[in-house]
């Protein structure tokens, strides 16, 4: 009988650690909610929520304590379909109404940045870079091409990207079906009329067709090289091949590998962890998985639910993520869900086909940043050094971070800053006959 009950309370124990791992954090949140519309975090303790609370009231809620305590910061009554946050003053919505607003001081004063009933009656997406640059995303009006707007002034102004292309009418659902990378690189799968999945790299100004030709319900992409896309075939009323199927390119489009996996629900979000393109979530309607292939193969992850209704789920960093459910339900991670990563040895199940030096990340940063980049099987001298060095502004070298050979892989390496003054550096990597620059701001 002992034994029977110390099996019993091992058992309990164990389910309390796996759910541990996602903590559940609603203080100050109402009880319940019908939707959870969309989550952005700017560090692990500052982060930002838009729910459907009832058929006639709209929230946004900032907690700037991991979750401790919850804060309505009195966004306007709209149905707020993305978000967008800097830091604890500055954050941006998108809304149902087709508007663009922000605030500057934490909500205490919002200020309406772009309304025009002419071009758009539904914003789909906004995503800030930064203080300054951004770009959002609306439903196409009567004749008119989707509207893509971009911003470089905090969005005092929003200047229409694309005046001409016809892209067809909209993205098909809210921010799901496009994902910007940077200000100029994005990509963007349209429906009503044509129905192709669209790359551009000078922020929408102009669009090509990549070699994706299938419809889908979901794209997130790490970098501009590295993304997937997701088919849910039962959704898409395929009965005869009811197999989701997820795509996957690392040469920014140009190719794609598809996998079919075994996954169930409606698909609502991936999430990439900054530090490797290999380590993924993926959040449905019914369940949470991980992939540490980039998702070729998945893990179903378990919090304690049975359904968890997910919505949206973003990473901050390694190990400290969000994730944004119906019905009154918002979880926390800080050690990635209890999953080990090693992000800075090299993952051998994605070979990159290109160099490729990426901008680290979070940029600006005070006093840590890192720096990912890839190293190609193909064209490659493997006995030859790869060396990444970091200079001031004047071309002074102060810091060697990697001077070593290296296999084929995705690496990552940190840069840490405490010993320097705020300011613009200069980070380059050279292999071979590669070499690539690009900048890093410390603001202290």
């Amino acid at each position: 009988m002992k034994k029977s009950v110390l099996t019993l309370f091992l058992f309990l124990f164990s389910l309390s650690e796996i759910s541990s791992q996602w903590t559940l954090k609603t203080n100050g949140l109402p009880e319940t909610w019908s939707h959870g519309w969309a989550i952005d975090a700017c560090d692990v303790n500052t982060v930002v929520i838009s729910i459907h609370c009832t058929n006639l009231q709209y929230n946004v809620y900032l907690t700037e304590n991991a979750g401790a305590i919850w804060t309505d910061i009195n966004a306007p009554n709209e149905s707020t379909e993305d978000i967008s946050i800097m830091d604890k003053d500055h954050i941006w919505i998108a809304t149902a109404t087709g508007r663009i607003y922000s605030t500057t001081d934490g909500g205490t004063n919002w200020t309406l940045q772009f309304h025009d009933e002419t071009l758009t009656d539904f914003m789909n997406y906004i995503e800030m870079f930064d203080l300054n640059n951004g770009i959002a995303m609306g439903d196409a009006v009567a004749q008119n091409p989707v509207l893509f707007l971009k911003t470089t002034n905090g969005g005092n102004t929003w200047i229409n990207t694309n005046e001409t292309q016809l892209l067809g009418a909209s993205s098909g659902d809210v921010w799901r079906r496009l994902d910007f990378v940077s200000p100029e690189i994005g990509y963007f799968y349209s429906t009503g009329g044509n129905q192709f999945f669209y790359k551009t790299t000078n922020g929408g100004a102009s669009w090509q067709e990549t070699s994706y030709n299938l419809s889908l319900d979901l794209v997130k992409f790490f970098n501009e090289l590295f993304g997937i896309t997701y088919k849910d075939n039962y959704y898409n009323n395929d009965y005869d091949n009811p197999i989701p199927t997820l795509y996957r390119t690392t040469d920014g489009g140009v190719n794609f590998n598809s996998f079919q996996i075994s996954t169930a629900g409606y698909p609502n979000d991936f999430e990439f962890l900054p530090g490797n393109p290999n380590f993924v979530w993926f959040v449905t309607s019914s369940n949470l998985y991980y992939s540490q292939d980039m998702g070729e193969t998945w893990t179903e992850h378990y919090i304690m639910d049975s359904d968890i209704m997910g919505r949206d789920i973003v990473f901050v960093d390694d190990n400290h993520g969000w994730l944004l459910c119906d019905n009154g339900r918002v979880y926390y991670t800080e050690n990635n869900g209890s999953i080990i990563t090693d992000v800075d040895e090299n993952s051998p199940s994605i070979i990159p086909t290109s160099f490729q030096l990426m901008q680290n990340y979070p940029n600006p940063f005070n006093p840590v940043t890192k720096i990912n980049y890839c190293i190609p099987d193909v064209g490659t001298r493997h006995d030859m050094p790869t060396i990444l060095k970091v200079y001031d502004i004047l071309g002074n070298e102060v810091a060697t971070l990697v001077d070593e050979q290296k296999s084929p892989g995705i690496y990552q390496v940190e840069f840490n800053g405490t010993n320097l003054s705020s300011g613009i550096y200069f980070y380059t990597l050279q292999a071979g006959n590669f070499t690539e620059t690009k900048k890093l701001v410390l603001m202290k």
